[in-house]
């Protein structure tokens, strides 16, 4: 299928409101047939194995071994938390490298404490924004302390902007939760022909 070219709704959206349903509707024949043809791209972190056990956590990596055990724990749909005894920024760095969608606590503290330039709602905003970016384009998301120690549960978690689910990745993963940050006007530049959805190769 994919030697036909692929499909992108979007562009005939404004142009031509019939080509652009008959698109939308020939991408969702096309992902129900791969679906069923078991042709669809295998996710980037497999489920575990019958029988496998997870790791034993904590656990104390090197450098080069943190896109394993981040695999590791997105596998086992836990979240990923990494201490990083002074080395944040290169840690940071290297998920810079990954195109995350960055909440960055200590911009946060700024912005709002320091600086005010925008309040506790406005700055949910801010942090809703980034996490549907996420979902429409399958980044990943880094919360990023760097030496701060911003209280993000008891001052900026919602449910309808920054849900505490997101720390808990079985349940962010569940459509009905990560679904809480979706807008109506969001789904208006939704790739693909299931606006709200997350890519299902994605453990956002």
């Amino acid at each position: 299928l994919e030697s036909l070219g692929s499909l992108v709704p979007g562009v005939l959206k404004d142009k031509n409101p019939a080509a652009f349903a008959m698109a939308v509707y020939l991408e969702a024949v096309v992902d129900t047939a791969k679906d069923k043809l078991g042709m669809k791209v295998k996710p980037a972190v497999l489920p575990p194995q019958p029988g496998e056990e997870p790791p034993v956590w904590p656990i104390v990596i090197d450098f080069k071994d943190l896109n394993k055990a981040l695999s590791d724990a997105v596998k086992w749909q836990k979240t990923p938390l990494f201490v990083c005894n002074g080395k944040g920024s290169v840690v940071d760095t290297f998920f810079a490298y990954q195109a995350c969608s960055l909440i960055d606590a200590k911009w946060i503290l700024n912005k709002v404490d320091i600086v005010k330039e925008f309040s506790v709602q406005q700055m949910r905003e801010q942090i809703r924004a980034r996490l549907v970016s996420a979902l429409k384009f399958g980044q990943p998301i880094h919360i990023a302390m760097s030496n701060s120690a911003v209280t993000l549960k008891s001052k900026y978690c919602s449910d309808a902007e920054f849900p505490e689910s997101l720390f808990r990745l079985e349940s962010w993963l569940k459509r009905e939760e990560y679904s809480k940050v979706v807008r109506k006007e969001d789904l208006d530049d939704w790739p693909g022909a299931f606006p709200g959805r997350m890519r299902d190769d994605c453990a956002s």
